[in-house]
């Protein structure tokens, strides 16, 4: 397809000679871009939520409902840990699965009474152990909130 591409192109305008040479860089270019793309739609969930609107699957390209969960919605949440603890923040690592691995929040506050966030500051982030976790709540944004306010 390229070195028909090439060819037609080449009748307006000099490309070069096609070779053993320009085959290998274009076969490599084409590869990579692939490659790129395929990984791109493959993350976002572009590729997938296109096939589940067609029906041809109900899946996901994360490897659980788990990982789905924090790589759909990039937001702050509140981990319960055992020990009738919570602390919030932002979840810039999680584990794939629920039963190994650690949390890396950034930003994070521990929740005393009377849901008072108490700041960890000076610290950069903190890892909790998913083993800790109990469960985990997915906070509104700001914005989302206040239009829901502003609505009623």
């Amino acid at each position: 397809m390229i070195e028909l591409t090439a060819s037609i192109c080449g009748k307006f305008f000099i490309l070069g000679e096609w070779d053993k040479r320009s085959e290998m860089i274009y076969s490599t270019l084409v590869a990579i871009s692939l490659g790129l793309l395929l990984s791109y739609f493959m993350r976002s969930d572009t590729f997938f939520a296109f096939a589940r609107r067609l029906k041809l699957t109900s899946r996901t390209p994360f490897p659980s409902e788990w990982y789905g969960a924090f790589a759909c919605l990039p937001c702050y949440v509140v981990l319960h840990i055992s020990g009738d603890r919570r602390i919030s923040g932002f979840p810039a690592e999680w584990p794939t699965e629920p039963t190994a691995g650690h949390f890396r929040l950034t930003n994070a506050a521990w929740i005393i009474d009377n849901n008072i966030e108490q700041p960890l500051d000076g610290n950069e982030s903190i890892l909790i152990d998913a083993k800790q976790v109990e469960m985990v709540e997915f906070l509104k944004s700001v914005k989302e909130t206040s239009n829901a306010a502003e609505n009623t």
